[in-house]
């Protein structure tokens, strides 16, 4: 009985520590991801949006210590990675990004806000998470549109290594022992973050690899393929 025990904990902590090494890895290969993106912002090749990074940054920190307070262990590095390096797009936004202030913007700021304040009267953090989920959703469809309209707007190498790092972020919760099988080290906050991040860096990846393909067809005789900047072509 004591052999089976023992090679339990011990499979477990052979676990436990591949989960921190693949959470460490999607980590800085999520941190890696933006050293092209913001070269690329800083030749002016990126025009990130202002709103996007800001609110991303504000949302991340949010989503982070929600995250963190609802049960995340090993996956943290990940979101730990998408405060810092948003942080730095959205100060370089502000000279080389898109201008302006929607009304989409407005509505993001405002949904953080009532994510804090809910936050704070429930004291309910994984109520929290799931509205900061929702609310950096929302955050980034300025993005998704533009990565549909105007792909070259960004970085396709920087979007694939988000992506990248999303998938090895879920690789390194999902293991096989083979004294239980496929083991699954998801609980409810892991399993919506790591789809959520999935889902959207996915997505966009898509967009700018297969530029107006993904939506909206050629099918479509409404919508036209956008013109490419003639210094683009």
């Amino acid at each position: 009985m004591r052999c089976v025990h023992g090679q339990l904990n011990t499979e477990v902590k052979r676990l436990t520590y591949f989960s921190q090494v693949m959470g460490i890895t999607a980590g800085v290969v999520s941190l890696a991801g933006y050293i092209p993106y913001i070269f690329s912002t800083i030749k002016g090749k990126t025009e990130p949006s202002k709103s996007t990074w800001w609110i991303l940054t504000l949302v991340g920190v949010m989503l982070w210590a929600s995250y963190k307070a609802s049960g995340g262990g090993d996956t943290l590095w990940v979101p730990i990675a998408y405060i810092a390096g948003p942080f730095v797009v959205a100060i370089l936004s502000l000279f080389k990004g898109e201008k302006g202030w929607s009304v989409l913007d407005s509505v993001c700021v405002a949904g953080a806000l009532v994510a804090a304040i809910v936050w704070w009267i429930t004291g309910s953090s994984f109520l929290a998470f799931v509205i900061c989920v929702l609310v950096d959703f929302i955050g980034v469809i300025p993005t998704i549109w533009k990565s549909y309209h105007r792909p070259w707007t960004e970085s396709r190498f920087a979007w694939g290594f988000w992506f990248l790092g999303s998938v090895i972020n879920i690789a390194g919760t999902v293991v096989w022992i083979p004294s239980r099988g496929l083991y699954l080290n998801w609980d409810v906050p892991t399993a919506i973050y790591l789809s959520y991040m999935h889902f959207f860096n996915g997505f966009i990846f898509l967009l700018l690899v297969f530029p107006q393909r993904v939506l909206f067809t050629s099918h479509s005789p409404t919508r036209k393929r956008p013109s490419v900047p003639p210094s683009r072509r």
